[in-house]
């Protein structure tokens, strides 16, 4: 038989080289060489380019190469048997290398709003390019982004009508080349009709804001002076119905818009009294034995001709001659005379006496250990009584600094205890009557050691991770699938485990086709739906399996998925045309490695449990991978993050969100993005209704988490990020309202990968450490198990045997 000799793969025989730096592979001989060596020359058969000796290795990387554009020649020796059989291959080499250039928007242009999207060409021998924007010439403090990708959109520039510097690298050859832009972003400005009013007490005035700068004309509106200075209503995104207070005075009303909250505009309104003799206030409520003072207008000036009266006498209280009045101890409603002597006319005004101030402080004791551990924090609010009285509060330690600090919004407060254990005591003293106050005691203790997790009393059967799991309707955990962490093949194999016994039991069957990443969705008692994924490190599947639990078994769906996915999402239907339905969203079809993004899906598809089928769903907005997907209070959907790619290959992480309607059937951009787009992040609903998103990889690996608010559709940094950064993690919602955050990758570069857990806390909105996991963990599950502890499956590189482990 012949020999056959090694014939190099890639890159493809005829093709043009990106770079002077270049990677080639080949196959092995037939039967195998015992070495192998590449000539690389400028004619057949010459090396007067390059030489490799490979030995046995069938890559290398040849550096150097012409960027010319000449023809290169390729002669590929393998030694077999003590002689050498060759073959060749031709490739031109790349051409003069030219730096990527903005196309959109122009040079020197004024950008449209405070979001835009940026082109450019992808040059010649380009490989990756990198986008600056900042607010002096080559930074990047506005945004930054590593893409092999041709275009980004940005949705958090500057709306100060200053000048926005661009610098767009390229990267040739193995360095960064760069070319400067500049644009003028927009002014946003906003204005309040009418800007100042001059009204009556009680009078309504309507109000109306015109942001311009920008398309978003939301506005959130209040008042300066609080309750005192009257209330204020929203009718729509830009208008509100305000209602002036009873009290003579200025007041401020204040028009904040969602663009730009440093944007806001106030208006001034005047109250004075209408035209006549006239008393303000006019109606009041008060506290008994309190003082308000009281004032006689004649036609809108003040006077102090008037004689002061009671007209229920001594029980109403008392007043003096400057209209000084003072209630009585008695609760009840009375009347306040005032007579003009110049002209004998009156005007009386309406007293309410409710019953004494008194101040609450919420909670009105710690639940049970009835302790607070240091370290953490405790939400404390406060109520004044009776209603109409200042109910704002002053708020303080009884021991000072040392006893803690207490931080947060006029009302709730957020309290940080000392690191030395004792009882320190919270005091809210009263604004309208500082002699009434509550005090609220605080038994703090010393904080434990932090907590370790649990092997569980049986191992795992089989050695994985990047499966599916899921709990199911008795309490067990499903995994299934997934790919052996020491060769990356994947399994075929599903176990479940019981919470009961500590213990994992294989199924009967085992799944059709072998399976990485799928989703896993509970269909019933006994049926579980389980989605595309990976069936290699370059495809993915279309199609999907039903596990009957009560066989073991798993039974293919009637139809395929209308596209391939991995990386993907699915959400089981409760509300909608489609309740009861499994909502299959997005993912990749094609090649799967982060630098090689290609084929990513807007598409979705409803799965039918009854039918066994597919049907298409409407499509995103922007095609993702590797996102989350978060069901919110109110029934739909928060989609984050991932990665998006077309049929070019790249990869570019993605900064917006969008909201699915199942009721609408549509999918819907948020108002606001996060600052920087992350991939395989970790998303959690939290007991406020907020959603916490934590760690990614977008140009690293990233420490920072977002709070979503879904009543303005915006996110919020935690202040100080995570403990470590990470991805590949999970997020796990505990049942006192912490999330706990375990595993993941912290540095791409050198391999790191943490035991280290930790947890956020939503009421002191920080991270801290919380328990060490036994090994490293990566892309693997967490679930949360009947009892409330998490149960952590999924292994690490040539981590022997397989291992899964409980949460304190």
């Amino acid at each position: 038989m012949i020999p056959t000799p090694a014939a190099i793969t890639s890159p493809a025989s005829g093709t043009t080289l990106s770079s002077s730096s270049v990677l080639f592979q080949w196959t092995a001989s037939t039967p195998g060489a015992t070495q192998y060596s590449i000539y690389f020359g400028s004619k057949p058969g010459a090396v007067d380019i390059a030489f490799v000796n490979a030995h046995l290795a069938t890559s290398a990387t040849v550096n150097s190469l012409p960027t010319d554009g000449r023809e290169i020649y390729v002669t590929m020796f393998s030694l077999i048997g003590g002689t050498y059989y060759r073959s060749t291959a031709t490739y031109v080499a790349m051409g003069t290398p030219v730096k990527s250039s903005m196309l959109t928007p122009t040079s020197g242009s004024t950008l449209a709003g405070n979001s835009a999207t940026f082109n450019w060409n992808a040059g010649t021998g380009v490989t990756m390019n990198s986008l600056y924007l900042g607010t002096t010439r080559g930074a990047h403090d506005i945004y930054f982004i590593n893409t092999y990708a041709h275009t980004t959109t940005v949705n958090t520039l500057p709306a100060n009508g200053g000048t926005i510097y661009a610098r767009l690298w390229s990267y040739i050859d193995a360095a960064w080349q760069y070319a400067d832009y500049t644009y003028t972003n927009p002014l946003i400005t906003v204005g309040v009709n009418p800007p100042t009013s001059s009204v009556g007490p009680r009078t309504p005035i309507n109000f109306t804001s015109t942001v311009t700068g920008n398309a978003n004309q939301q506005v959130t509106w209040s008042i300066q002076e609080g309750t005192s200075g009257g209330t204020i209503t929203q009718t729509g995104p830009s208008t509100a119905s305000y209602l002036a207070p009873s009290f003579v005075g200025t007041y401020h009303v204040i028009a904040t818009p969602a663009v730009d909250p440093l944007k806001a505009q106030t208006a001034t309104v005047t109250v004075t009294p209408p035209a006549g003799f006239q008393v303000s206030p006019d109606s009041i409520l008060v506290a008994p034995s309190t003082a308000q003072q009281f004032n006689a207008y004649q036609d809108g000036t003040q006077i102090s001709t008037v004689n002061w009266s009671l007209q229920e006498g001594g029980v109403a209280g008392t007043v003096s001659s400057t209209g000084l009045y003072t209630a009585g101890s008695t609760t009840g409603t009375y009347h306040l005379v005032a007579t003009n002597t110049s002209t004998s006319d009156t005007f009386t005004s309406t007293i309410s006496v409710g019953s004494s101030i008194s101040v609450a402080i919420y909670p009105p004791s710690l639940n049970a250990p009835g302790t607070l551990t240091s370290g953490n924090a405790l939400f404390i609010d406060s109520s004044v009584t009776p209603s109409g009285i200042d109910p704002t509060v002053t708020w303080s330690v009884l021991e000072g600094p040392s006893g803690g600090t207490i931080t947060g919004a006029t009302y709730a407060k957020v309290y940080v205890p000392p690191t030395t254990p004792g009882t320190y005591h919270i005091v809210a003293t009263s604004n309208a009557d500082t002699t009434k106050s509550a005090t609220l005691a605080v038994p703090v203790t010393a904080a434990p050691a932090i907590p370790s997790f649990t092997a569980t009393t049986g191992a795992p059967l089989s050695l994985r991770n990047r499966h599916g799991a899921a709990v199911l309707n008795d309490g067990r955990v499903l995994i299934v699938g997934g790919s052996n962490p020491s060769d990356g093949s994947a399994n075929n194999s599903a176990e479940t485990y019981s919470p009961t016994t500590g213990t994992f039991t294989a199924l009967t069957g085992s799944l059709g086709s072998s399976r990485q990443q799928p989703t896993v969705t509970v269909l019933d008692a006994t049926h579980v739906l389980i989605a595309g994924g990976e069936q290699d490190w370059e495809s993915a599947w279309n199609t999907a399996e039903v596990l009957d639990l009560t066989a073991g078994t798993f039974a293919g769906t009637t139809n395929n998925m209308g596209a391939a996915r991995a990386g993907h999402q699915a959400v089981m239907l409760t509300a909608g045309p489609h309740s009861g339905k499994v909502f299959v969203m997005s993912g990749r079809q094609g090649t799967l490695n982060y630098d090689n993004n290609l084929g990513t899906t807007n598409t979705t598809d409803w799965y039918d449990p009854a039918a066994k089928t597919f049907s298409a769903g409407p499509v995103l907005n922007i095609a993702r991978s590797w996102f989350t997907a978060t069901k919110l209070q109110d029934g739909t959907y928060l989609l984050v993050g991932g990665s998006t790619g077309t049929s070019t290959p790249g990869f570019t992480s993605v900064a917006a969100a969008e909201i699915y309607d199942p009721v609408a059937e549509h999918f819907t951009l948020t108002t606001g993005s996060m600052p920087e787009g992350r991939v395989q992040h970790a998303a959690t609903l939290l007991n406020n209704g907020k959603v916490l998103i934590t760690g990614g990889y977008n140009i690293g690996v990233s420490d920072s988490a977002m709070l979503y608010d879904p009543s303005t559709q915006t996110f919020t940094a935690v202040p100080g990020g995570m403990v470590y950064p990470r991805w590949s993690h999970t997020s796990t919602l505990l049942s006192n309202g912490r999330v706990l955050i375990v595993g993941g990758e912290t540095d791409v570069s050198n391999y790191e990968y943490p035991t280290a857990a930790e947890v956020y806390d939503p009421v002191a909105n920080s991270f801290s450490a919380y328990g060490s996991l036994h090994n490293a963990r990566n892309e693997h599950s967490a679930s949360i198990l009947p009892d409330g502890h998490v149960l952590i499956v999924g292994d690490f590189l040539y981590q022997l045997p397989a291992k899964a482990e409980v949460s304190p």
